[in-house]
């Protein structure tokens, strides 16, 4: 319980480095681990991370943690001081407006679970769609989507619309 109790505070403050060291990590807890921040870790195999009852204030501080870890599905940063701002729901998700949501996502779009809880595909989208980052601001494919995937069911044969429901497609493939 609590790096700074097994760490000083030097190895502590470059602790993302030495985590890069280990390139086939899938499953990284760092709980009560008395962290401020976490240097970018780069993990391209990281599927998991636990980050909470640590001291992150701000949502840049977990965004720079994870920036660099695409294959990311599953986080946790509950007990952390930035939940103690307005934006979460009970389930500890920031709403669709809150800006860790808008940042957090382009960085981590394999995100699956949340603070324990199952993100919901619709807010997840929503959230996408309002995101300031220069990375969705940018992708002219997003918007393109984004539109399409309204347009379907009017495009759809009125026998066929129901087939045509966002909840009903499974799979799409855009080139």
């Amino acid at each position: 319980d609590g790096l700074e109790t097994v760490l000083d505070k030097k190895v502590r403050a470059n602790l993302g480095k030495y985590l890069n060291l280990f390139v086939n990590l899938e499953c990284l807890g760092l709980r009560k681990g008395g962290l401020r921040r976490l240097d970018k870790v780069s993990l391209p195999k990281l599927t998991q991370m636990n980050i909470s009852y640590n001291l992150f204030a701000d949502a840049a501080a977990v965004v720079k943690a994870i920036s660099s870890v695409p294959a990311l599905q599953i986080l946790d940063f509950r007990q952390n001081p930035l939940m103690d701002l307005k934006g979460y729901d009970p389930d500890h998700v920031p709403d669709p407006d809150h800006i860790l949501w808008q940042t957090l996502l382009p960085k981590c779009p394999n995100l699956l679970t949340l603070n324990g809880s199952v993100l919901d595909p619709y807010r997840k989208s929503m959230a996408m769609a309002k995101s300031k980052t220069k990375d969705i601001r940018n992708n002219r494919s997003w918007n393109i989507f984004l539109l399409c995937l309204e347009q379907l069911p009017e495009m759809a044969h009125p026998d066929f619309e129901h087939e045509f429901a966002a909840g009903n497609i499974l799979s799409m493939d855009l080139h």
